[in-house]
């Protein structure tokens, strides 16, 4: 049965901070890791900002210091409150400054496939600015129309569990000669009113390390052995692959 590939999940991905693209180490139709570097911000600024809050952190604390080492009555408690909240502000201005240097570096949320890049290197983005486009392939679907007739029966086959006995098979026009064990994972409830025919998607089980990408060609095999019909009025409209 035809069908097209139907990815998990995507997700736009962007940086949390402005700056100037330093490298897009990444194209188009690359498979990439969880964590794998997407692109990278210049870090100067934010590298100097954070030196900057580093220098007047280390200076707080070291007034704090001073005031509990001399006498009691030499420093009031109020001027030792005052530098230990000085302290807790610049610890913040520098927990900021460190987290906005990480935030030059943009990474893959998961394993998946980059569909689309935008910027170039050397443009300035703003927070928020489309900078990659990566589809989910930890789990891949495949859209395919069934008769009731098999939908069924490919329901029926699955386990408690959430596994199924094997009973269909996925295979891709851009892979000529394989295919991958499936299941099915979801269907319309309503069928077309003229066809009697559902919209079905059937889950790859694990997935292989093949670039697939959504709107890709499939084929759905189900094997015909698993039905048996008594009466010839009974079988499908639709040839089952035996």
């Amino acid at each position: 049965f035809p069908g097209v590939v139907k990815a998990g999940s995507d997700r736009t991905l962007a940086f949390e901070v402005p700056g100037k693209i330093l490298s897009i180490p990444v194209s188009k139709n690359q498979r990439v890791k969880k964590g794998d570097v997407i692109a990278t911000l210049d870090p100067k600024d934010y590298e100097d900002r954070l030196a900057k809050a580093k220098a007047e952190l280390d200076r707080d604390r070291e007034s704090v210091a001073r005031y509990r080492s001399v006498a009691a009555n030499a420093v009031s408690k109020e001027e030792i409150s005052r530098a230990e909240a000085q302290v807790k502000t610049s610890q913040a201005t520098y927990d900021s400054a460190k987290r906005d240097l990480e935030r030059t570096v943009l990474t893959a949320p998961f394993d998946g496939v980059i569909a689309d890049t935008f910027p170039s290197e050397l443009d300035v983005v703003a927070v928020g600015a489309k900078v990659a486009f990566i589809l989910d392939t930890r789990e891949i679907g495949v859209e395919v129309s069934l008769p009731e007739t098999i939908v069924i029966r490919s329901k029926m086959m699955d386990t408690a569990d959430g596994s199924s006995n094997e009973i269909s098979r996925v295979g891709f026009d851009s892979y000529p000669g394989r295919s991958f064990p499936s299941r099915l994972d979801e269907f319309t409830a309503i069928a077309d009113s003229r066809t009697q025919i559902y919209k079905t998607t059937f889950k790859i089980l694990n997935v292989p390390e093949l670039v697939l990408l959504p709107g890709m060609s499939a084929t759905v095999i189900v094997d015909g052995r698993d039905y048996v019909y008594r009466d010839a009025e009974q079988r499908p409209a639709v040839a089952v692959p035996g």
